[in-house]
């Protein structure tokens, strides 16, 4: 595999490199994918046994450790998923560079770090999650204050046509504009395990750090690539999403045994469906993680072609 320079982040060129990757390497990345989705089973079928047995008497005592239990099984799940997510962005990364590793190398490189992928996971979804959060009571507190002032203002609220479409517009506008401003800021987070991954001696903090580092000036596109990545994968996504609830419908509807849709039994069908579903993404999974190591790879030349 040679070396593929990306002189620009091009759309075309970053997705014809992912998939080139993707292709050469299919049978290595998709086992990993499977595996790290393995690793979300334990604590997966914990929690469907723990929702099972909240319809039987209660003993608090038990549910303390089962949930504890669920906990710590969910902790270390996630942290082998992300672990493994980011062998695959290491190994497409040392093709890119034409020093390729083993699977074997990097995993001794990674796995002894799984709790530092698990922190810059977690560290990361709870900025996300913030910013969510504030960018939402933004959005609400503008177009409620502003129909608020603008029905105030209208001499006949109710029949007023042109109040409600000034309303309806800016209802718009600051959708648009949230929406545009919160995407623009996850993209900063784009490749945060990334740098993890790949660079020595970094934590959680600094991981994210550098994520946000590399990504500045460069959101617009990083942006615009992502989206051109999610219509191309589209229709096995809507796969993945329809049909498993197709499923579920044609369970639910076509059973006539009063055991068969008992909520128990539903909840098992869903949970279940919610599972494979989850599983089904190891096809994608791959491809996520060797984009996000592409650009990685092209935002650290910038960053080197900036310090000479």
């Amino acid at each position: 595999m040679t070396q593929t320079p990306l002189r620009t982040l091009g759309v075309g060129t970053v997705l014809r490199t992912a998939l080139q990757l993707y292709r050469d390497r299919f049978k290595l990345y998709l086992g990993i994918a499977a595996r790290a989705n393995l690793w979300l089973l334990p604590p997966a079928i914990a929690i469907l046994t723990f929702l099972l047995f909240l319809s039987e008497p209660i003993d608090y005592i038990l549910v303390g450790f089962a949930i504890l239990a669920t906990t710590l099984l969910a902790l270390l799940g996630l942290a082998k998923f992300q672990t493994n997510l980011a062998l695959i962005s290491r190994l497409a990364f040392s093709l890119l560079v034409n020093r390729p590793e083993t699977i074997q190398e990097a995993s001794r490189q990674l796995f002894s770090r799984s709790g530092n992928f698990l922190q810059t996971f977690l560290l990361t979804v709870t900025i996300v999650f913030a910013a969510f959060v504030g960018f939402a009571f933004c959005f609400l507190f503008l177009s409620y204050g502003s129909a608020f002032l603008i029905l105030i203002a209208s001499p006949n609220p109710k029949e007023d046509l042109v109040a409600f479409a000034i309303i309806f517009l800016l209802f718009a506008i600051f959708f648009v504009a949230a929406s545009t401003l919160f995407f623009r800021f996850v993209m900063r987070f784009s490749v945060f395990e990334v740098p993890l991954a790949l660079e020595n001696n970094l934590n959680a903090f600094q991981s994210i750090n550098r994520s946000w580092q590399l990504t500045k000036g460069n959101v617009n596109r990083i942006l615009f690539i992502f989206l051109i990545a999610v219509l191309v994968t589209l229709p096995v996504q809507m796969i993945v999403i329809i049909l498993p609830d197709i499923v579920v419908q044609y369970f639910l509807r076509g059973s006539t045994d009063a055991s068969t849709t008992s909520p128990r039994m539903t909840t098992i069908v869903i949970f279940m469906v919610n599972i494979i579903r989850v599983m089904s993404n190891i096809f994608l999974i791959p491809l996520w993680q060797i984009l996000k190591s592409i650009l990685y790879f092209e935002l650290r030349r910038q960053e080197e072609e900036l310090e000479t």
